[in-house]
């Protein structure tokens, strides 16, 4: 069976505020406090009893040399949306697991090994040390990353987090919803500002993507440590046109202008409201016929938007917006790599009758073809009619009923 979960574990999540400043990795004894009470430590610091929720007195009484360094009550929040924001690029429905009594995260991903690797990667070279797996369920791809983790002796505070994720699962932070407006706040670092900036752009790049926002209106605005405007700079507008051949390269101009802009004060926030824009590009020779003989409104694309469910998976978009030979692309094959989605996916799954043996029939007994893949509590089967349709089925783990999700053609 392919994975179809992939999981990145953070091992202390506050500690990539400044990863060169505190690693998760180094062997110099470190911690982060957040208003007086220990809330992330380095495997070094751990071994030398530092615990989360101590008091920066009692963490400086055990280990006089502690590294200790303070946090806003804001940075777990700013760091969680830009994480959400980045998994977009792999997973559209992201989801982050975080537990009150760890400060280890886990972000979990609908994606297979290849894209898994690509999100470790992309995240690692941001400066969020994790350990990545991909299973075909949440469990067992956690554990699989916790098991890393041990290897590094870096998944001393994973225990909390594993019993979080077994009673609640991976609905605990989603990103709320914003399909044309994003709000993203940064409190700034000196010595982190190249990166905090790097951070946004590449997370607003992603939002973009998964959008399918080709023009960006960003508009800054800059507050100092006190709060007070930064004159200067205080509301600053720039719009960038982002099309897929240039996107690495916007993006890097996207966060020369932000650092630009954190640059105009030593300490203080930065505040971006980003608009996205769906530029109507010219339509293909083929769009072009199709809608002089159906009618626009017959005439569309479809869209995945790497959501959980495969009823949720596809949506229509107006042909219009479609680069020309758009519609030679290759056909969409399973994010985790197994078989190909089928062509035809029902946006309300049918409820099957059992025959004998307790299995699914429809017009007659079906000829269960394979195994295809495990999705949020479904067992996934390609099946053939007896009239010879091949079709795509699930049966509920948790109920034992079957239901006919979709078409092959």
């Amino acid at each position: 069976m392919s994975p179809d979960f992939t999981i990145l574990f953070f091992p202390q999540l506050l500690l990539a505020l400044n990863p060169k400043r505190h690693s998760a990795r180094s062997s110099d004894p470190a911690a982060l406090a957040v208003e007086g009470r220990i809330e992330a430590r380095n495997a070094a610091a751990d071994a030398h009893g530092i615990r989360r929720g101590m008091t920066e007195k009692e963490a400086l009484l055990r280990l006089p040399g502690l590294s200790l360094e303070h946090a806003r009550a804001t940075a777990a929040a700013e760091l969680t949306t830009l994480m959400l924001l980045l998994a977009q690029r792999y997973s559209r429905e992201a989801r982050l697991i975080r537990s009150p009594g760890s400060g280890a995260a886990a972000l979990l991903l609908l994606c297979g090994c290849e894209e898994g690797e690509r999100a470790h990667a992309r995240f690692e070279a941001l400066g969020f040390d994790n350990f990545a797996a991909s299973a075909s369920t949440l469990m067992e791809a956690l554990q699989k990353t916790v098991r890393s983790a041990e290897d590094e002796a870096e998944a001393f505070d994973a225990e909390g987090l594993v019993k979080h994720a077994r009673a609640f699962g991976a609905s605990v932070r989603n990103l709320p919803e914003m399909n044309e407006a994003l709000a993203l706040r940064a409190t700034l670092d000196p010595d982190a500002k190249p990166l905090q900036a790097e951070r946004m752009a590449a997370a607003i790049a992603s939002w973009a993507a998964a959008e399918a926002f080709n023009q960006l209106t960003l508009e800054t605005s800059l507050r100092d440590e006190a709060g007070r405007p930064v004159m200067r700079f205080w509301v600053h507008s720039r719009v960038f046109t982002f099309e897929e051949e240039d996107a690495e390269k916007r993006t890097r101009e996207l966060a020369h202008f932000l650092l630009e802009a954190a640059s105009a004060t030593l300490l203080g926030s930065l505040s971006l409201k980003v608009r996205g824009e769906k530029r109507i590009r010219e339509a293909s020779f083929l769009v072009r016929q199709l809608e002089e003989r159906f009618g626009s409104r017959r005439v569309f694309q479809l869209e995945r938007t790497g959501r959980m469910l495969p009823e949720t998976l596809q949506r229509h978009v107006p042909a219009e917006t479609l680069r020309p030979r758009a519609h030679q692309r290759p056909p969409v094959r399973s994010e985790a790599g197994g078989l190909p989605f089928p062509t035809e996916v029902f946006a309300e799954p049918r409820e099957l009758p059992l025959g004998s043996g307790l299995q699914p029939v429809l017009e007659g007994p079906l000829e269960l073809e394979a195994e295809d893949r495990a999705i949020n509590g479904r067992t996934y089967y390609s099946a053939r009619s007896v009239r010879g349709e091949r079709l795509w089925l699930y049966r509920e783990d948790a109920s034992g009923r079957w239901f006919l999700q979709g078409r092959f053609a």
